[in-house]
């Protein structure tokens, strides 16, 4: 707190200098870049003391027109870390520079509205996991999602695609259709290898309705020639009043070859 006032002191002097005596011209880099607080302390305090020399002779320069005003220019009396003689200086000068010093304190304390907003942030943890699962959910985007007639379309490499085993090893994550892949998963019996796989995941249950429901479906791998032959548990969620705005949720054991299809 000390060193701020000191300055604070030296720069209503700084201000006071300039106003009344135009060719006075300072930099003040090295005060930012010193070590330790009592050193800047006592640097501050030698300067304080050679800006009202300055002041003073300055006003005296004024009163005595054969006082070379390029006197005051501060180049030795502003290096920092050289003492300054003392003489005697009027010290009515650090009177009248304190009393700004109350004006402008109380404009640090105007942090009222943080105390406004925290609360707000904890109103509803509930919703705010809800938006946090629809934001973070995985995209779905590979387009043989999309083949749903058998066509055997495969990844780049060419292997056949498995979505239950990684999902289950990253801990069954929230995913979405998106891109290329659709809008949401399919809704009718693909045939064996459709899908980017051999058997292709559907389902043709209700899905939630309101934004925010959660429902927990079957979801049907087919396999040959029946569309049901193996029935999965996934949890949809719906996250916006966007049709077809869905999430989903695989909570099966890790079987392969299986892939879901989407749809538009």
């Amino acid at each position: 707190m000390e060193l701020r006032r000191y300055r604070a002191r030296v720069q209503l002097v700084h201000n006071v200098l300039v106003e009344e005596c135009g060719t006075y011209h300072t930099t003040r880099e090295r005060r930012e870049v010193l070590s330790t607080r009592t050193e800047a302390m006592e640097i501050e305090k030698r300067l304080y003391k050679n800006l009202l020399q300055m002041l003073a002779e300055c006003r005296r320069s004024k009163s005595n027109p054969t006082t070379d005003s390029n006197s005051l220019t501060p180049k030795n009396t502003m290096r920092l870390r050289q003492t300054t003689p003392s003489r005697k200086t009027d010290t009515t000068p650090t009177e009248k520079t304190r009393s700004p010093k109350t004006d402008t304190r109380p404009t640090k304390t105007t942090r009222s509205p943080k105390t406004d907003t925290r609360p707000t942030s904890t109103v509803d943890m509930a919703t705010a996991t809800a938006v946090d699962e629809c934001l973070l959910a995985i995209n779905l985007t590979e387009i043989w999602r999309m083949d749903h007639n058998g066509n055997g379309l495969r990844q780049k490499d060419g292997q056949l695609n498995c979505d239950t085993e990684p999902m289950v090893k990253q801990g069954r994550p929230w995913f979405r259709f998106s891109g290329a892949a659709g809008n949401r998963l399919l809704d009718s019996c693909p045939p064996i290898n459709s899908c980017g796989t051999i058997d292709g995941m559907w389902s043709d249950e209700v899905m939630p309705k309101r934004k925010g429901e959660i429902r927990q479906i079957n979801v049907f791998a087919s396999s040959g020639y029946q569309c049901k032959r193996f029935t999965y548990k996934v949890m949809v969620k719906k996250c916006s009043r966007r049709r077809h705005d869905y999430i989903y949720k695989y909570l099966g054991d890790s079987h392969c070859y299986l892939s879901f299809c989407g749809m538009m």
